[in-house]
């Protein structure tokens, strides 16, 4: 496997590009986003495209070939130093298949987002081996108003290459013992559609972590067992699964989904906590795909010894 390329970090003046590569957004919901960036020194280069629906796919941001031209044209372009996804949705998987890795790779550049932004980023850790940041989207910026929720500052400290080895704790630890690995995953819905492409990494030593919004308790068990069961599984090195908020309810309350979880993840032969402030509610912290991390399910760890971009100092 050729080596992972971590793209360069940012600075003050960088352009970082917006678009939509999967469903389409709403002007309004952008702004706070744009704002904060502008206020860390960055400059926001919203695509045409970002904005764009399409007629006969309204749940697309345009058409394939608008949204595939937007993304390549942000990876390609010289005045572009990164790209950050304004909103998830659906759509991204119909992109992989016309996408050029050496042309992504002689342009290697960071690449932000989560949800849908999933499939992207397992194609690039994959097929293209650069290294991604799986973190807010642009419309999900405005979610993380708290004092108390660490997301923005790690994203920013992530974005200008301030942070290099960092550690997550107090995660519920639900099969015990420690392990070091490839971090994977994203979007446990994205996640088990790609296993069976040719575009997912395998999972043989990797330190997978998943989270999902509004998927019914007995469809959170068919994901769970479909990846529990899916070709290199049984040799996971870790599971770390983040929020699940909206998933009860059918058959299982709400407030009864993490317990539920606990009880499908325990399954998995391999060191397992659950907790990971990671997934479509606050906190939700930006992880680097494709670099080595160490889950510590007894002492409720995760430990990231590499970022997305190539480091200037630490946290």
């Amino acid at each position: 496997m050729r080596p992972l390329i971590r793209p360069p970090s940012l600075s003050a003046g960088s352009r970082i590009a917006i678009l939509s590569p999967a469903g389409p957004v709403i002007e309004d919901h952008l702004t706070p986003g744009l704002e904060l960036l502008e206020s860390w020194g960055l400059v926001p280069v919203v695509l045409e495209q970002t904005l764009a629906r399409s007629e006969r796919r309204g749940y697309l941001a345009g058409s394939d070939a608008e949204r595939l031209a937007a993304l390549e044209d942000a990876f390609y372009r010289e005045d572009i130093d990164a790209i950050l996804c304004a909103r998830g949705g659906y759509g991204t998987t119909r992109l992989l298949e016309h996408l050029d890795p050496e042309k992504i790779r002689e342009h290697a550049k960071l690449l932000v987002g989560f949800s849908d932004i999933t499939a992207l980023h397992l194609y690039l850790c994959h097929v293209a081996r650069v290294s991604s940041l799986h973190g807010p989207v642009l419309k999900s910026i405005r979610l993380h108003h708290e004092a108390t929720d660490p997301s923005l500052e790690h994203l920013r400290a992530a974005l200008f290459g301030e942070r290099r080895e960092f550690t997550i704790d107090g995660l519920n630890p639900v099969r015990p013992g420690s392990a070091t690995g490839t971090l994977l995953g994203g979007n446990l819905s994205l996640v088990q559609a790609m296993l069976a492409s040719p575009y997912a990494p395998p999972l043989e030593g990797a330190i997978l972590f998943l989270e999902d919004v509004t998927e019914p308790d007995y469809r959170l068990d068919r994901l769970l067992t479909s990846v529990r069961m899916a070709r290199g599984a049984n040799k996971l090195a870790g599971l770390a699964l983040g929020t699940f908020n909206g998933c009860g309810g059918v058959y299982i309350e709400e407030d009864a989904i993490p317990g539920f979880l606990q009880e499908i993840a325990a399954e998995f032969e391999c060191p397992v906590v659950t907790g990971l402030p990671v997934g479509h509610t606050a906190p939700n912290i930006a992880l680097p795909l494709g670099t080595r991390a160490t889950l510590d399910a007894t002492a409720g760890t995760l430990t990231v010894h590499q970022d997305a971009v190539t480091s200037k100092s630490s946290i």
